[in-house]
């Protein structure tokens, strides 16, 4: 008679540690779950099929063929020593700031 009764003193204590597994399993399938998409993301492609392949090389081939619409405007391409000599002239053209002398004051 006595074996129930401490059996039962220790029901309250399983199920507050079983909820406490629970809640610890959570993050645990979540971080399975990231790994296993991580995984199936970062596989390699799988290899072109050959008419998949020559068909997009044709089509490569034919917009590099083509000659550009005579409507189309293009921007200039710059180099780096132009882009920074036209830096250099737009900051010398500001006028200087003055320097201010409240804060030399002290």
């Amino acid at each position: 008679m006595n074996a129930p009764l401490k059996f039962a003193a220790f029901e309250g204590k399983a199920r507050v540690s079983m909820s406490v597994l629970v809640w610890l399993a959570i993050p645990l399938v979540a971080l399975v779950i990231g790994i296993v998409w991580a995984y199936f993301l970062s596989r390699p492609a799988r290899p072109a099929a050959m008419e998949e392949s020559m068909e997009s090389f044709t089509r490569f081939r034919r917009a590099l063929a083509e000659h550009p619409k005579p409507g189309a405007k293009r921007r200039p391409r710059r180099s780096v020593a132009m882009a920074t000599a036209i830096v250099t002239a737009k900051r010398a053209a500001k006028p200087a700031e003055p320097e201010h002398s409240a804060a030399r004051s002290n």
